[in-house]
């Protein structure tokens, strides 16, 4: 089985009171897990805005171990577009001028419905090396 994980769960061992259930399962799951790479992007944006210091370096150090070995999934337009249908799916507004109607609240799909799909995108061959 394949895992995609997101930040709080891929960054977990660098938080100064981490959850050792997190930790333990990331390493039983290590070889099935994989990263939108959008993710990453987001996670080296939080480093690289920090103050120059000892947490900046050990993130750095930290990150550069992740981007050694961890496995995202290959960004195409399929993948784009799969992406942006999920998240109208789950009713994520990135802009509120594009808000379909804004005095509703969003439109919420079950989790569970959307694992099909977006499982589907990682075993169709899409995961690759960052």
């Amino acid at each position: 089985m394949t895992f995609l994980v997101d930040a709080n769960v891929l960054s977990e061992p660098t938080k100064p009171r981490f959850e050792q259930r997190v930790i333990d399962w990331l390493a039983e799951n290590d070889a099935e897990i994989v990263v939108d790479p959008v993710v990453v992007g987001e996670i080296w944006e939080g480093i690289v805005a920090l103050d120059a210091g000892k947490k900046q370096r050990d993130l750095m150090q930290w990150f550069t171990e992740l981007r050694a070995c961890v496995r995202c999934l290959d960004w195409t337009l399929d993948t784009a577009i799969a992406w942006a249908e999920l998240r109208d799916d789950v009713g994520v507004v990135v802009s509120p001028f594009l808000s379909k109607t804004p005095s509703s609240p969003p439109r919420r799909s079950s989790i569970v419905s959307l694992l099909p799909r977006a499982m589907s995108m990682i075993s169709s061959g899409a995961a690759c090396r960052c």
